[in-house]
C-alpha cells in the first residue's frame, strides 16, 4: 500500500481476509473506494467487514469503534453510489 503497489497488496489483503483479518476487509473496502472508485465493490468489502466483525465480535477489543467506522463507510458509500 505505502509504495502503491495495488495489485500485489490486493493479493495478500485477499489472502489475509479468507484467514479471518477485519483489517484486510477494511483495506480492500478502501482501496475500491478510494482509488478503483468501485463503489460496488467497496460496499461488498464493507459489508463482508460487517458480517465478520459480528461473528467474531468477541476477539475485537475496540469492536464498537470499528462497528461505527463502518456504518459510517456504508452510509458514505451509498450515498456516492446514489449520485
Amino acid at each position: 500500500k505505502k509504495n502503491k503497489q495495488w495489485s500485489e497488496a490486493i493479493d495478500l489483503w485477499e489472502q489475509a481476509a479468507q484467514a479471518g483479518s477485519i483489517n484486510a476487509h477494511i483495506e480492500m473496502a478502501k482501496y475500491y473506494e478510494h482509488h478503483a472508485r468501485n463503489y460496488v465493490a467497496a460496499i461488498e468489502w464493507t459489508e463482508k467487514a460487517m458480517r465478520f466483525l459480528s461473528k467474531n465480535r468477541l476477539n475485537l477489543n475496540h469492536f464498537p469503534t470499528v462497528q461505527v467506522e463502518l456504518g459510517h463507510r456504508l452510509a458514505r458509500l451509498k450515498s456516492k453510489l446514489d449520485k
